[in-house]
Parts: C-alpha cells; structure tokens; sequence
C-alpha cells in the first residue's frame, strides 16, 4: 500500500525526527536516512540529523540556514508523507525473523518506486505571466523506516512500513532556484507507484528464494492462512468497526479513519519482548509454516547494524570536527 498525505503543519512535520536512542538494538523503528537528487545537491547523505531536517522544514538551508526557496507565505506545506507497507505476512516474517534479506529488498523496492516518482517531480512556473508545470526530476526525502504498527489495546502487531517524509522544495534546473514542489500528479498517480512498488518487492523476494503466491489484492508469502493474517492485523480490524459504525464505505475515507483511531505508540516495549509475544500468538503448524519461508536460514542479527554503524561513525567524525575547529582557535 501507498499512501501520499499533505503535511500541513511545521511543529507536526519536525514531529517525524525520531529521537530515540540510536546505538540500541532492539528498537521498533530505524534511523531515518536522506534520499533523492535534491538532498544530495544540498551535502546531505546518509543518517538523518534533527538539525538540517528542521531546517528544511522551515524553508532554511540545512547548514547555513539561509531561506531556501524564495517565497515563504504563511501556512506553507512543509512536505508530504509517503507511506509504503508491506503485506502482512512480509511484516510477521519479517517481525518473527529478522531476516535481512527481507528489509534489504523492501528498502529497494520503495527506493526505486520514489526514484520513478522523482523523475516525474515538476516546479510551478509563473514568471512573466506563465501558468505551467516544468519537469524539476529531483526531490529531497527523509525515509523513516519503523517494524510494528500502532497498539490497539496495548497489543503491537509486526508491520513493516516506512514513512518517506518528501520535503516541499525542488531545484528548477531552468531557473536555477529552489521552488516549491507540484506534488499533485504524484498523489494522482499513487496507485501507479503502489503497482510498481508491489511489483518490484515481490519479484525480489521471489528472486531470492521467498515463496511467493499471487492473491485478490496482490501477493502474499505462500502457506500463510488468511486465519493467521487476521490475528496480526488488528489495526485493520478496528479500522473496519469503526467504519461499520459510522457508516464509511469508501475506501478514502476507511484510510483516514487510522488517525481517528490510532493509539500512541508504545517505544518502551522492546523487539525481543515483541517477538516472543508474536511467537505466543502462533500455533506450532503456523510457526513452522513461517519458519519454512525463509530460503536459507541465517543467524540472526540486527537488522539495523549498518544504520547503527553510519550513525556512529558520523558523530565521531561531528566530534573530530569540533575538537579540530576548537584547536585551531585556541591556536
């Protein structure tokens, strides 16, 4: 599934920085990552930085910040959320596993899916007196990438998703600024992308051994009951009774319905305490059943191990920096 949503408001967009502790282990979501041509033109590359992200959201350069693009009315989008999630069965294998083939080819399948959505990104043009769009090709993200979906009742189900924060300012090629995305064709044409996308992580999963089986409504991994989906998709569930309640049949309108009725996130509970709650969950068929999905079993490890890494080895070159800025004035 995709989902393309307006950011409205500035505080709620800074909201999307994760500020959770970064070298542990067991966490529930990922650090967020930069992508897209736009961001690279602008030096950001690899772990997302609370700092530069503010800034983009507030129309400033993220290191000298200096207004970036020239207009700034008031009540300006700061960007859009784009949501990519993986079908059930892939989050509670995932969820269950770990396995690093299966985040590496999800974070593939959406990368290539906003790599298609960016070369279609256009800019407004209303100099002397123009009213058109002009093909820009380049947008600047922040990927957040998170591994369970929100509680319902305190219980936390495996979802595998990621939120692609798409900030509101492309570089105009033509003009040579930077401008305000056109963001409307991109939410036009979000069932598109959600093909492309769906298509390209099935495909690689079944390259790599995964048992595929084409459904109604896409694919699934081969063997996992629609029964035991049902027990993880609790969320869902609650979305349909609440919309059985109101009346709500459109399907727009059931997709909002998951802010209505969401609960706050629980960070406390770590993944170890999750899985074996997951584990509890499933029959011993069901496990096995999932055990059996995976191609060749791996040892287990983090799946976030390279994030961590990059992480790590940023804040000790930030620190080098300073201690050598510091030095040189003191000399």
């Amino acid at each position: 599934m995709i989902r393309v949503e307006q950011c409205k408001d500035e505080k709620n967009a800074k909201g999307y920085f994760t500020k959770g502790d970064y070298y542990a282990t067991d966490r529930q979501e990922l650090p967020g990552w930069w992508g897209g041509k736009a961001a690279e033109r602008l030096g950001l590359r690899g772990v997302v930085h609370k700092r530069a992200f503010d800034r983009l959201c507030s129309n400033q350069h993220p290191f000298t910040g200096q207004k970036l693009t020239a207009r700034m009315r008031s009540g300006r989008t700061p960007g859009y959320d784009i949501e990519f999630s993986a079908c059930k069965s892939v989050s509670l294998l995932y969820g269950l596993t770990g396995n690093a083939d299966i985040l590496a080819a999800f974070r593939w399948a959406y990368r290539q899916t906003m790599a298609a959505m960016e070369a279609e990104m256009k800019t407004r043009v209303r100099k002397g007196g123009r009213m058109e769009d002009r093909l820009a090709g380049n947008m600047a993200w922040a990927e957040y990438v998170h591994l369970t979906s929100r509680p319902v009742k305190g219980m936390i189900d495996p979802q595998l998703h990621v939120h692609v924060f798409a900030l509101n300012a492309v570089f105009d090629p033509v003009e040579s600024c930077w401008k305000a995305g056109s963001f409307r064709d991109t939410k036009k044409h979000a069932p598109r992308f959600q093909a492309l996308f769906h298509d390209l992580f099935g495909q690689r999963l079944a390259e790599l051994g995964f048992p595929i089986v084409r459904t109604k409504g896409g694919w699934e991994i081969a063997g996992v009951s629609r029964a035991t989906i049902g027990k993880f998709s609790l969320r869902t569930g609650q979305v349909e009774r609440t919309a059985r309640k109101w009346g709500i049949t459109d399907p727009v309108a059931k997709s909002r319905l998951g802010g209505v009725t969401r609960e706050h996130k629980q960070r406390a509970v770590t993944l170890p305490e999750l899985r074996e709650q997951w584990r509890q969950r499933l029959t011993g068929e069901e496990r096995a059943v999932l055990e059996q999905a995976i191609p060749c079993r791996q040892p287990e490890r983090s799946a976030w191990e390279d994030e961590r890494r990059a992480f790590i080895l940023q804040r000790q070159r930030r620190a080098a920096g300073r201690q050598e800025a510091s030095a040189a004035r003191m000399a």
